[in-house]
């Protein structure tokens, strides 16, 4: 993985939010959540983008994230033991 793919992504992702206000005229209508399929590439994505990686826990599941350029990336990473 790359910080440029990384950096496309959330140019994209830009780019769709503002197509979505121009159309439905909404400025609260941006999506800022960006799912990631499993807990490494989490990991991945924290390392390249130089973003810590913050865990919480809810109802016994354990759910990682980093913030990077306003997006939040987000896994659950399981059961916690």
């Amino acid at each position: 993985m790359k910080l440029d793919d990384i950096n496309a992504l959330v140019d994209a992702l830009r780019m769709s939010d503002r197509e979505r206000k121009r159309l439905f005229g909404q400025a609260d209508c941006f999506e800022t959540t960006v799912s990631v399929p499993s807990a490494s590439i989490m990991c991945e994505v924290a390392t390249v983008t130089d973003s810590p990686i913050r865990r919480s826990e809810y109802n016994g599941v354990a759910f990682l994230s980093c913030r990077y350029r306003g997006y939040e990336f987000n896994c659950i990473s399981g059961e916690v033991a």
